[in-house]
C-alpha cells in the first residue's frame, strides 16, 4: 500500500515538473525553462550525481582482492600448526559485522560500511584467528538502499535510480575480484581445507 502511495506521489511530481518546465519556456525562454527544470530535477534527484560518482571512484581505486598471504605461503610459515578442527559455521552477527568460522585457525569476517550518502562499503577478510593477522581482503562497493521486495516504510528507499551492484558487476572492473585465478571464495575454501578439513569439534 505505502508502495503505491509513493508510486502516486512520484506520477504527480512528473506532471507538475513537466507542466512548470512547460510554463518556463513559454514565460521566459530557454532560460527559464532551464531554470525549472534543474529545479525541479534536484528537488527528488539532489542525491543522484553525488552517489554515482563517489560510487564509481570508489570503485576504482578501493574495490578489489588483495591477497597478504597465500595459503601455500601460510604452510610454509607454519609446518606444523597442530589439527586445524571443522566447528560451527556462525560464530556471531551484528547489523554491521558476520564472523564465521571456517575451521579452528580461520574465520571469516563481513564488514559493512555506510557513507553520508547511499553508498556502502563491504569488507570480507579471511583471518588468522591465533595471531590476528589478515590473509586475505576483499573490498566492493554498492548503493541503493533496502530490497522492495521484503517490503519498506521509508521514502529513500524508493529512489531506485540510486541502486548499482558490486564493483564486480562493470566488466572493466571484474579482473580486480580474481587473484592468480582464485575468488574470495576460493581462497576461503583453501584456508577452510588446509588441513584436510576432516577433524570434526563438536
Amino acid at each position: 500500500m505505502f508502495g503505491l502511495i509513493v508510486l502516486a506521489i512520484f506520477a504527480v511530481y512528473i506532471l507538475i515538473s513537466i507542466a512548470l518546465i512547460a510554463y518556463g519556456f513559454s514565460a521566459g525562454g530557454w532560460k527559464g525553462g532551464l531554470s525549472v527544470a534543474v529545479f525541479m530535477y534536484l528537488l527528488v534527484f539532489w542525491d543522484h550525481i553525488p552517489t554515482v560518482l563517489l560510487y564509481e571512484r570508489l570503485c576504482n581505486n578501493e574495490a578489489g582482492i588483495q591477497v597478504y598471504k597465500t595459503p601455500e605461503l601460510w604452510k610454509k610459515e607454519n609446518p606444523e600448526p597442530g589439527i586445524v578442527q571443522q566447528v560451527s559455521e556462525e560464530k556471531n552477527s551484528t547489523e554491521f559485522r558476520s564472523i564465521y568460522y571456517l575451521n579452528s585457525r580461520f574465520l571469516r569476517q563481513f564488514d559493512r560500511e555506510e557513507f553520508f550518502v547511499f553508498v556502502r562499503k563491504r569488507t570480507d577478510k579471511i583471518i588468522d584467528r591465533e595471531t590476528g593477522e589478515v590473509l586475505v581482503e576483499k573490498i566492493d562497493f554498492d548503493t541503493g538502499k533496502a530490497n522492495l521486495s521484503v517490503g519498506t516504510k521509508r521514502l529513500s528507499d524508493y529512489k531506485f535510480w540510486l541502486k548499482r551492484d558490486s564493483c564486480s558487476t562493470k566488466k572493466a572492473r571484474s579482473n580486480l575480484f580474481v587473484v592468480d585465478g582464485q575468488t574470495m571464495s576460493d581462497y576461503s575454501e583453501l584456508y577452510r581445507t588446509i588441513n584436510g578439513g576432516i577433524h570434526e569439534l563438536n
